[in-house]
């Protein structure tokens, strides 16, 4: 996981993206983090809000 982590972060600067730089290495690196669990969590906060706006 710290090698993907690492691909990934390799182009976005900590500079001009400290906090995605920062929730990457204190959170996704954690051991235990449920990747599948977060994605599901954060897809369904999208299609929440997606849905309000169509039907507001």
């Amino acid at each position: 996981m710290g090698e993907a982590v690492g691909d990934f972060l390799a182009h976005f600067p900590a500079e001009e993206y400290p906090h995605l730089v920062e929730f990457a290495r204190e959170h996704v690196m954690r051991p235990g983090y449920d990747h599948a669990a977060e994605f599901d969590y954060g897809l369904d906060l999208v299609l929440d809000g997606l849905e309000r706006r169509l039907a507001g």
